[in-house]
């Protein structure tokens, strides 16, 4: 089946600028996973933008060219009555369906954007449960699972490649070491409930350290993580 999404995004601008043509690169095919009976999709978008700026002090219009890494999700229903395989690809990347800038005062200068999508959801019955993604493994029943994404703390932007370490009192050794995935996702699937000292890092950030962090049993949820340069 077909299912079209429409999104808007409020992107900060320096200046006034005139778009000329945008485009989105966007991955081979969106991440998904089934939540309940629904069905959710991921995806990080690069917004490219051929603009002129236009600067009040000087009457001549200059191109330029500006680029925007956004994180994009969107759900749709799903009641299957029976277990499905699926598969998830773009049938439409995103399109621009209208560009303007807005000002209101005391504001900041953004460009809004209403961008489009068309995917192409296809599904096979099966006799096996439907198997969940392999960057989020789902988790066991005995332990507690933690799961969500490390984030730009700046630009809202997800991080690939950083490392979580979950360290228990008086040990100098994490005893849970997971890393996110090219979509900045990371999963815990396997914590034993306690009070834990959590440490994220990454190459290009501060690290990030969180103290007594308490996963309870059976409180399985999704913690977000900001890293600051």
């Amino acid at each position: 089946m077909f299912k079209a999404f429409q999104k808007k995004f409020a992107l900060p601008l320096e200046t006034k600028i005139t778009v000329l043509g945008l485009r989105v690169e966007t991955s081979n095919a969106p991440y998904y996973q089934v939540t309940g009976k629904k069905l959710v999709f991921e995806d990080l978008w690069k917004i490219q933008i051929a603009c002129s700026s236009c600067q009040e002090e000087k009457p001549t219009i200059v191109p330029g060219f500006l680029e925007f890494e956004q994180p994009w999700e969107e759900e749709c229903e799903w009641t299957s009555s029976f277990p499905r395989k699926i598969t998830v690809s773009y049938h439409q990347k995103p399109r621009n369906l209208s560009a303007h800038v807005v000002y209101q005062r005391g504001q900041d200068l953004r460009l809004h954007l209403t961008l489009e999508t068309i995917l192409l959801i296809d599904f096979v019955a099966s006799e096996e449960p439907l198997s969940e993604p392999e960057s989020l493994p789902p988790s066991n029943d005995i332990h507690t699972a933690l799961n969500g994404t490390v984030l730009d703390a700046y630009r809202l932007v997800p991080l690939p490649h950083a490392i979580i370490e979950f360290y228990q009192k008086d040990k100098d050794s994490p005893v849970v070491k997971v890393a996110s995935n090219n979509k900045g996702r990371y999963a815990c699937g396997e914590i034993i409930p306690g009070i834990y000292d959590i440490k994220v890092k990454h190459p290009r950030y501060l690290p990030l350290i969180i103290k007594n962090y308490i996963v309870a049993a059976g409180d399985d949820k999704s913690q977000d993580f900001l890293l600051r340069r």
